[in-house]
């Protein structure tokens, strides 16, 4: 699912959030018992745990929160959503500890001064991009301050990669070792700026909107499960380059899965 440095377990990542959004909605939706639930995300939490897919954890529990936001609530789905909730924190709290014995160097990833760490500064290096350190990174060490390039960016194409080297941009060339292809959101701004990194979310958004729009309170799987995986995009511009390879055409049908069921 990935070896490659930068998009290693990227497509994993993909196919264990869009699988779980599945059983986790249906399973609210009653259409999947406890049990039957329960071995899926053991099964998940497992092949998380042992290909270092720390992300997914995470993922796991914002899965269970949308999918209960994007439901109608009532007094029993709350009482599901804490003793169902408890569970899930338990699985994921055994994987983590599993996690840190397969593992020793992750220990203590979890704990609140090392995600922020890890996510403000370098990913490999105090010399390369961070994931929440995009904007002032990219602005002060690879546009010069230039205000105009921060606002529109070089140019669509122009900080692309290649794995040949005589098909990578100039750009490429020069930059690479900051990593920036790591990261999507890193690519739309150095190519297009805040503006095309503004207007590429507002895409996703006004696609959630008329989806929460046109589902008009029902509880229908399709809707919920679109809505829950657009919500992740937003996670995913950020953490890793999926909104850039090719593993984004496996998840863009599920999260259009919506407009799908609304013409069938």
């Amino acid at each position: 699912f990935g070896v490659a440095v930068g998009t290693a377990n990227t497509y994993l990542n993909v196919y264990l959030i869009v699988a779980s959004s599945i059983y986790v909605s249906k399973y609210i939706a009653s259409e999947v018992r406890l049990k039957g639930l329960l071995w899926r995300m053991v099964a998940f939490l497992y092949i998380a745990t042992v290909s270092e897919l720390k992300v997914y954890y995470i993922e796991l529990i914002l899965i269970f929160v949308l999918t209960y936001i994007f439901n109608e609530t009532n007094k029993k789905k709350l009482l599901r959503l804490f003793a169902n909730g408890g569970l899930i924190l338990i699985g994921v709290s055994i994987a983590i500890k599993i996690l840190y014995t397969i593992y020793p160097t992750f220990r203590n990833f979890y704990s609140v001064s090392s995600i922020y760490n890890t996510a403000i500064n370098g990913y490999t290096s105090s010399d390369d991009i961070g994931r929440l350190s995009v904007i002032p990174y990219v602005f002060k060490k690879i546009m010069n301050k230039n205000s105009y390039q921060l606002l529109f960016g070089i140019g669509i194409g122009n900080a692309q990669y290649s794995n040949v080297s005589i098909l990578c941009s100039n750009f490429y060339s020069q930059f690479w070792k900051t990593h920036y292809n790591w990261f999507s959101d890193a690519l739309i701004v150095i190519e297009s700026g805040l503006i095309g990194l503004a207007a590429y979310c507002l895409f996703w958004l006004s696609i959630l909107l008329d989806i929460f729009k046109k589902k008009k309170n029902t509880d229908k799987i399709a809707f919920v499960i679109s809505e829950i995986l657009i919500v992740l995009v937003f996670l995913l511009i950020i953490y890793n380059t999926t909104m850039n390879i090719e593993c984004v055409y496996f998840l863009i049908p599920l999260v259009l899965m919506a407009y799908m069921y609304n013409r069938i």
